[in-house]
């Protein structure tokens, strides 16, 4: 499980520091997707919420939800170069010292147990990274992309006791988040008439 988790945290580390919207959102659904092989990694048989999870892991999240988003960015004409954090040493200096206290409250709270610590300190990152970068964020791609690693990173939390919700609860959190994009496809799409109204540069940002 340990390269999976590596891979977790480069799938936000990477789009971070790279500046890029598009790859930000395809890490992210790059994330969801190995969230599904740790959690079958984790459950030794098949059943029909494990099935629905993974397709909302994999199907949903993996790839319904980046293509919507990227879809509206390109519709809004957002440029393909979106800081998600300013390109500082002062900043990335900040990401990678939270990032450290992420790993390292894993290791305090399982030192015994090295795959454990692993996760719980990867989920910690991603979830201190994600709040760095909303405190950061004007922007609304930003801010998004910080809610989403978020909700990755709270996901990997709970894979640290492994269970499944009921059928019926499987399906309203899938239904519930994809509302929530829908909300987001409507919240940029939205902004950027008002920008774009508005006729001045700077308002433009705020995409």
């Amino acid at each position: 499980m340990t390269i999976w988790l590596i891979a977790f945290m480069v799938a936000f580390l990477l789009p971070i520091l790279n500046g890029s919207w598009r790859l930000g959102l395809i890490g992210l659904g790059l994330q969801t997707t190995l969230l599904a092989v740790i959690i079958t990694s984790s459950s030794h048989e098949l059943s029909l919420p494990l099935g629905l999870q993974l397709v909302d892991l994999v199907f949903v999240r993996g790839v319904l939800v980046p293509a919507i988003l990227i879809s509206v960015l390109r519709r809004v004409g957002i440029s393909r170069d979106h800081d998600l954090l300013p390109t500082n040493f002062i900043y990335w200096a900040g990401l990678f010292i939270l990032i450290g206290m992420g790993t390292w409250f894993g290791y305090l709270l399982y030192p015994e147990d090295y795959g454990r610590a692993l996760q719980c300190g990867t989920a910690a990152a991603g979830l201190l990274s994600a709040l760095f970068v909303l405190s950061l964020q004007a922007a609304g791609v930003g801010q998004i992309f910080a809610i989403l690693l978020m909700e990755n990173s709270i996901i990997l939390f709970e894979f640290l006791n492994p269970h499944l919700h009921s059928l019926a609860l499987q399906l309203a959190i899938s239904v519930v988040f994809i509302f929530l994009i829908l909300v987001f496809r409507t919240f940029l799409l939205q902004l950027s008439t008002l920008t774009s109204n508005e006729g001045t540069g700077e308002d433009k940002d705020l995409i």
